[in-house]
């Protein structure tokens, strides 16, 4: 459930969306790498499962985008959703 535009609530908190980039590689295997600007916030899923289902969520025929997201207290990258238009003012 996203609240006012750039913060999104969670179980316990409204934690602030950060703007991530995904970019899936095109050789060497199923592959993608999440990051943040400043890349001080960095992900790769190489698992054939989970990248099938990060496809599925900025789309099959997609291979950069930006989404909207988190860091989680595990220090997982959660994606909230996907950057399209200008609903999003960071």
């Amino acid at each position: 459930m996203l609240y006012e535009k750039n913060f999104y609530k969670t179980k316990n908190k409204i934690v602030p969306l950060e703007v991530y980039k995904v970019q899936v590689a095109l050789f060497g295997g199923p592959s993608v790498l999440i990051y943040n600007e400043d890349r001080t916030q960095e992900w790769e899923e190489t698992k054939p499962k989970n990248v099938k289902t990060l496809l599925n969520f900025i789309g099959n025929n997609i291979v950069k985008c930006y989404c909207a997201g988190y860091q989680n207290d595990n220090g997982q990258i959660v994606l909230v959703d996907k950057i399209e238009d200008e609903k999003y003012w960071f």
